[in-house]
C-alpha cells in the first residue's frame, strides 16, 4: 500500500464503478469531491476518522483531497 499526501483527481474510464479508499487521518481529514464536467466540483464526503471505505465513483470523476497531516490509498 502506498499512502498518497496530496490531492489527486481520479477519472473512470473504464475502472470500476465502486472503488475502496483506505485513510490515515493523523488529526487531519480527507475530502472527496465529484464532478462530472471537470470544472464544477461538488463536495460529496469528508473522512475524520482512519479506516476503510467504499467509494462509489459511478461516471463521475473524483478529486481526493487530504489536509492536516492525512493520507490516503485509493485502490
Amino acid at each position: 500500500m502506498s499512502f498518497e499526501t496530496t490531492q489527486r483527481s481520479f477519472n473512470t474510464s473504464g475502472a470500476r464503478l465502486e472503488r475502496t479508499i483506505t485513510v490515515k487521518t493523523n488529526g487531519g481529514t480527507v475530502t472527496i469531491e465529484a464532478s462530472f464536467d471537470g470544472i464544477d466540483w461538488q463536495l460529496t464526503d469528508t473522512i475524520r476518522s482512519s479506516g476503510g471505505y467504499v467509494v462509489f465513483q459511478g461516471k463521475a470523476m473524483l478529486r481526493i483531497t487530504p489536509t492536516g497531516g492525512a493520507e490516503y490509498d485509493y485502490i
